[in-house]
């Protein structure tokens, strides 16, 4: 559930069966375009999310969603690989 409300903040305000493919490919790719800017350069960050990252977080996301369709809140789910 942490790991959920962290990486998804931007679409907690979203209800279930309002999340679409599309939207969760979206956030996927704002946050895989994200780069680094000049201060963040400078001040020796790295990046912002690896890639192993990002598939805990989506794996994260397709168990909830499943969870959430055996409880009968949505017919599909967005994440499903």
């Amino acid at each position: 559930v942490t790991r959920v409300l962290a990486a998804f903040r931007e679409l907690l305000d979203e209800r279930l069966d309002q999340l679409t493919t599309l939207t969760i490919e979206r956030w996927r790719m704002e946050r895989v375009s994200r780069r680094l800017n000049a201060e963040d350069r400078r001040l020796g960050r790295r990046r912002l999310v690896a890639g192993a990252t990002m598939n805990r977080d989506l794996a994260a996301l397709q168990a909830a969603m499943a969870r959430a369709m055996e409880w009968d809140l949505i017919t599909t789910n967005p994440v499903r690989t």
